[in-house]
């Protein structure tokens, strides 16, 4: 049994500061996937002992203290792929790409729409873009995507779906990407293993949100149809304070 865990750590080192590595010590994972580390150097992992025992994959953005991502593995890679065909995905640190002996990981940052119209046009972007990206690949192995979608795709999965329908991540033209994206030959694992559990992934820092449970579903697994066989269970653990994401845990039968 293998397990991976992911997480958008919100900046890797308040996570650090805030007991990430008592976390991960006590999970024992073989994959862990990181999103908006915020840090421009492998340095920070290089450094802590704990991370040693891993190999490292890194993509980070340009901006200083902004986005980036992060895989770990305790299995050795037999191809890496980190960029798009697009010069401003690229420069913002959005995707890392590993291939493993049985299948293959994907791990992705979308970017936030909230910041206003230009970043929500970027985010438009980006849906297409990693769509075509997708097809283009050809993975010949089963596959698993997971990270941080930054969309909550049905009304399940957000704690005031009228009140935020208008809301980027909760936009009906959004969801309707998921929708179709899930259509060609993917499955949301944890949807597909607790279809009326309601669990959040993003809490925000206002209006203590978290003690209210008033979250946000975006951090997903998704696979192709073939990985689910691979797949044993799927968790949000609770009860975190690394970052305003909670970590994503897949036991993994590989």
């Amino acid at each position: 049994m293998k397990k991976l865990i992911n997480l958008n750590v919100n900046g890797i080192r308040a996570a650090l500061n805030k007991g990430l590595i008592s976390f991960l010590e006590a999970e024992n994972p073989d994959f862990i996937t990181f999103q908006e580390v915020k840090i421009n150097d492998d340095s920070i992992f290089l450094n802590n002992p704990y991370f040693q025992h891993f190999s490292l994959t890194s993509n980070y953005a340009i901006k200083k203290g902004y986005s980036g991502v992060v895989t770990l593995s305790k299995e050795n890679s037999l191809f890496i792929q980190t960029n798009f065909d697009v010069d401003l995905f690229n420069l913002e640190g959005r995707l890392v790409v590993n291939e493993y002996q049985k299948f293959y990981l994907v791990n992705v940052y979308f970017p936030s729409g909230t910041m206003g119209k230009e970043r929500q046009k970027v985010k438009d972007k980006f849906l297409v873009i990693f769509n075509e990206w997708l097809k283009n690949q050809n993975f010949k192995k089963p596959y698993l995507i997971v990270g941080d979608f930054n969309i909550a795709h049905q009304e399940i999965d957000i704690h005031n779906p009228k009140g935020l329908s208008r809301t980027s991540g909760f936009l009906p033209y959004e969801r309707n990407w998921f929708t179709e994206f899930l259509d060609n030959q993917h499955i949301d694992l944890f949807r597909n293993l607790y279809p009326n559990q309601i669990e959040y992934s993003w809490f925000s820092y206002r209006a203590n949100a978290k003690n209210n449970n008033k979250g946000w579903r975006i951090d997903y697994a998704i696979c192709n149809y073939s990985f689910c066989n691979f797949v044993t269970d799927i968790k949000i653990k609770k009860n975190f304070n690394f970052s305003d994401h909670l970590p994503i845990i897949c036991l993994l039968n590989l």
